[in-house]
């Protein structure tokens, strides 16, 4: 049973409690009395006494009448669950936000006069539910006249409006509604104006996540806020952000949706070619569940190679086969990619040991031809330039344009010359293209 299911089962049994502890103190009461229907000492024949004053009980309210507001946080408990990782309450997610949509279209008319459920219904649309419900209520005229940026922006936004949405709800004072819609709005402007305004978009998300601490609200709070400031550009921003955001959600089943966009960033801007910085990311995904560890290793490894950073590339194989070892038994792909960064490094020592150790791991076909590529590579940043005009050597492959190595120009004053070391420099850019090409080929 999830732990969805079970907070489920405790509120129904909590909410069943004062009903059990009533009858329980009946059944005493009557267990109480002697069997011969005495008590303390009265005649077993006496009646009891009446008492003009007596009134009759009441039946015990165990359970409020049904209101939207409640059907709606629902949804906020199930999606607790699962910024928290529960992937039975993922799976569960779209058929409760759909069910709660019918049973809010379900309500009676008079339930919307109450503020409270109006700002429930904003709140589901908000959150990605059928948008149908509130335009009804907005054109029925329901909402009160401070309350209409609000309703009209939500439906904008659930309608697909993301202009009109931005512009509604930049005027809505956020922080004079209940915090959890707060919240939802908070993330919503900084949803909208992470493309065309990163540091307005950060600054709503750090509003949003401090307005919703612990919901999924937060945690793709801290999803648009890491986007925003990869937007930005900010590296020292994106080193106090990214371990704060996994240490809180280390299970978000939603970390795969930035993790190309992140490690692209990380070896484009060269995050990793500082002092220490190979460690920050490693300690920064330290609290992934081991799978979606390895898996944003190998993303980023892959950019590193890509971007020519052959030390951190290296560091990060490394890091993978020392730290979890056991886990990639068999798996090619540490070493591969460290192959590729090796045959980028002249003074790399052992080349050839470490080919030989992917080729026994039974590589995929891909890492097959990258290795292979790595090591004609290293052939020819690392033979004389002389010997690069002996035929015995590999020639570059027709499979890469030849466009990417200089052509000669037609000299009419003198006669041609070949340049060893240009010869060199072009088979290195040629064999350049071919790893790119090659690593692209190469999928997680």
């Amino acid at each position: 049973m999830s732990a969805y299911a079970k907070s489920r089962m405790a509120l129904r049994l909590r909410a069943a409690a004062p009903a059990l502890a009533l009858a329980l103190g009946l059944a005493c009461l009557l267990s109480a009395r002697p069997a011969n229907g005495a008590d303390h000492g009265a005649a077993p024949h006496d009646t009891p006494s009446t008492d003009t004053h007596a009134v009759e009980s009441e039946p015990l309210q165990l359970r409020a009448p049904p209101q939207p507001s409640f059907a709606v946080r629902r949804i906020a408990r199930l999606r607790e669950f699962i910024a928290r990782g529960d992937a039975e309450a993922l799976s569960q997610q779209a058929d409760v936000v759909r069910d709660v949509g019918v049973e809010l279209a379900g309500f009676d008319q008079s339930v919307w006069k109450d503020a409270l459920n109006r700002m429930a219904l904003v709140k589901y649309v908000l959150g990605g539910g059928d948008p149908q419900l509130l335009r009804r209520i907005a054109e029925d005229g329901l909402f009160l006249p401070d309350e209409e940026p609000l309703a009209h922006g939500a439906l904008a936004f659930g309608e697909g409006y993301r202009a009109a949405a931005s512009d509604l709800l930049g005027k809505v004072n956020y922080r004079t509604l209940p915090p959890s819609l707060a919240g939802h709005v908070a993330l919503v402007r900084a949803v909208l104006m992470a493309e065309h305004d990163p540091p307005e978009a950060i600054r709503l998300a750090n509003e949003a996540r401090l307005l919703s601490p612990g919901t999924l609200v937060h945690e793709t709070a801290f999803r648009v806020l890491v986007e925003s400031v990869i937007r930005h550009g900010d590296q020292h921003l994106l080193r106090r952000v990214l371990p704060r955001y996994l240490w809180r959600f280390p299970n978000t089943p939603y970390f795969r949706v930035i993790a190309t966009l992140l490690a692209d960033f990380i070896a484009t801007e060269s995050m990793l070619a500082e002092s220490g910085a190979v460690d920050w990311i490693c300690k920064s995904i330290a609290p992934l569940p081991v799978p979606v560890r390895l898996a944003f290793l190998h993303q980023l490894a892959e950019a590193e190679v890509r971007a020519g950073h052959a030390t951190s590339a290296a560091a990060l194989s490394d890091f993978a086969l020392g730290d979890m070892g056991a886990v990639l038994e068999g798996t090619a792909w540490p070493d591969a990619f460290r192959v590729a960064a090796m045959a980028l490094d002249i003074d790399a020592k052992g080349l050839a040991a470490a080919v030989e150790k992917v080729r026994k791991a039974n590589p995929s076909e891909p890492l097959v031809e990258l290795v292979a590529a790595a090591g004609t590579l290293a052939a020819y940043i690392s033979a004389p330039p002389d010997a690069q005009a002996d035929e015995s050597l590999p020639a570059p492959t027709t499979s890469v344009p030849t466009a990417h190595a200089p052509q000669p120009q037609e000299d009419t004053m003198a006669t041609p010359k070949t340049d060893p070391a240009e010869v060199l420099m072009a088979a290195m850019r040629t064999r350049v293209a071919e790893l790119d090409v090659l690593l692209r080929k190469t999928t997680p």
